[in-house]
């Protein structure tokens, strides 16, 4: 499948630190059934909600979730006999 660039149209900026670059947030995609941390590998055709964080050099963390909706790429496939 196509990769997925989940910070795509975000901007972080702090009062203290300015713009903070996005490669510092943290992406979580949640846990497993039994406990252990899903990975992308683990998101399903249909919505799936992954929770994005930073933090600023003083250490405060913020989170937002973002819906990401994985198709079936199938549908785009023609199949001749």
């Amino acid at each position: 499948g196509n990769s997925i660039d989940y910070t795509d149209n975000m901007l972080i900026e702090d009062d203290r630190d300015g713009v903070i670059d996005n490669s510092n947030v943290v992406i979580d995609f949640g846990n497993k059934d039994n406990g252990d941390k899903k990975t992308e590998e683990d998101l399903v055709i249909g919505q799936n909600t992954v929770s994005l964080t930073v933090k600023d050099s003083w250490g405060k963390a913020t989170t937002i979730q973002r819906t990401v909706e994985i198709l079936n790429g199938i549908d785009k496939n023609t199949i001749i006999f």
